[in-house]
């Protein structure tokens, strides 16, 4: 499968210490589900693990539908291998970190669902 437009990487030196932003665009959409799992399972190789790693962009997947779907529903595929990727990697969804059981306000799902 190619990347190509999908992944950006950057290290940058701040004061002395080495980080590292990974901006991704997964393949979107139902019909996409098999390829969305194969994006996110060869995303290894673009993240240097010995840094401190920050992955964000349009990764067109619900981790919990229950709180971040609207309609909430269950029965929305969930993507396992961007589990595998946040456990084997160390990384913390930073939102529901904060907000653990905090659904989308009315707000944000009007913003997703128009736009």
């Amino acid at each position: 499968m190619a990347y190509k437009g999908r992944i950006l990487t950057i290290k940058l030196l701040i004061y002395e210490h080495q980080y590292q932003i990974v901006n991704i665009y997964a393949p979107a959409g139902t019909d996409k589900r098999v390829q969305n799992e194969i994006f996110f399972d060869n995303l290894y190789p673009y993240i240097n693990s010995t840094l401190p790693v920050i992955i964000e962009g349009d990764f067109n997947c619900v981790e919990n539908p229950n709180l971040d779907k609207y309609p909430p529903t269950l029965a929305y595929p969930k993507p396992d291998t961007l589990f595998d990727l946040k456990n084997n990697l160390n990384l913390i969804d930073t939102f529901r970190s904060l907000t653990p059981l905090q659904p989308l306000t009315l707000d944000m799902r009007t913003i997703h669902t128009q736009g």
